[in-house]
């Protein structure tokens, strides 16, 4: 038993690499496109004069960003100018995908739907990381004009920024990818159980009654 596990989780482990770097191949060229995407989406977000923040693509795959905001306590209008890199903000995009298309006892079609609903989940997460950064410069640009802030708030911001930066998306995509494989494999084992359950086996429901006068019936 524990050979099999064993070659499964090296057969596993060679495939994400290898789908990993195919994956990376083929989301490199994308990545301009999908900022291009990300930019109009933020600035029909937070497009509210006379306080706004513009959004502009930078070298095909970095996002600038203008921020104007009122200051507290003295009412100025401040300016703000920050850059982030799709590159980096969209990588886990690529280790969610060579997952995926590494697991075993699935078919494509399967792993094909897999990806759409979780790429579709990590573009909401990407959008929630950028609006997250642009919270974190402006409480921390406060905080450089000595401007009293949140204590709390700021040290709350830092860690998350601080854990994103480092390894935070990448644990989010194998944690989205826990949550979208999962319930695929519970109803696959439920369906090879039921193939091995004979008519007078106790019923896999656990109502323990027989198979044939519960769910076989």
């Amino acid at each position: 038993m524990l050979n099999v596990l064993r070659k499964n989780l090296y057969s596993f482990t060679v495939k994400t690499i290898l789908f990993y770097f195919l994956a990376l191949l083929l989301w490199v060229p994308i990545v301009p496109y999908y900022t291009e995407l990300q930019v109009k989406i933020l600035n029909a977000i937070y497009y509210h004069p006379p306080l706004l923040k513009s959004f502009q693509v930078e070298e095909k795959t970095r996002i600038s960003l203008t921020s104007r905001i009122e200051v507290p306590i003295t009412g100025e209008i401040a300016t703000i100018e920050n850059t982030f890199d799709m590159n980096v903000i969209s990588s886990n995009i690529v280790l969610l995908l060579a997952l995926i298309l590494a697991l075993p006892r699935l078919s494509y079609l399967k792993k094909l739907k897999l990806s759409g609903i979780s790429i579709f989940i990590l573009i909401t997460f990407h959008l929630l990381d950028i609006v997250r950064h642009i919270n974190y410069v402006e409480i921390n640009s406060f905080f450089e004009n000595n401007i009293q802030k949140s204590f709390f708030c700021y040290h709350v911001h830092k860690a998350l920024h601080n854990f994103l930066s480092l390894a935070g998306r990448a644990l989010f995509a194998i944690f989205l990818f826990i949550i979208v494989a999962a319930p695929y494999y519970r109803a696959l084992d439920q369906k090879i159980s039921i193939k091995n359950i004979k008519r007078n086996d106790p019923c896999p429901c656990g109502s323990n009654k027989k198979y044939k006068n519960c769910c076989g019936k």
